[in-house]
């Protein structure tokens, strides 16, 4: 069980009231600056989470690829 008052359960809440959770918004509008433990945390509870990637290009040109958001797994995806 998940308590609802710690940075796991504020994550799961996140991602079950919006859909989607990136780290921007665990920074900014929850204070969590460690959103992939927390996703990790939350995986190893059996809750089904899948990471969103996006290429981009770096400063040397060299294209890769980056945590875009973590989402819900359901059977439409």
């Amino acid at each position: 069980m998940i308590n609802p008052n710690t940075d796991t359960g504020a994550v799961l809440h996140t991602l079950l009231t919006q859909g989607s959770i990136n780290e921007y918004y665990a920074l900014t509008g929850l204070g969590i600056k460690r959103l992939s433990a927390r996703i990790n945390d939350l995986k190893s509870e059996g809750i089904p989470i899948k990471t969103i990637l996006k290429q981009v290009t770096k400063r040397s040109g060299r294209k890769v690829r980056v945590t875009d958001c973590y989402k819900l797994e359901n059977d439409n995806d």
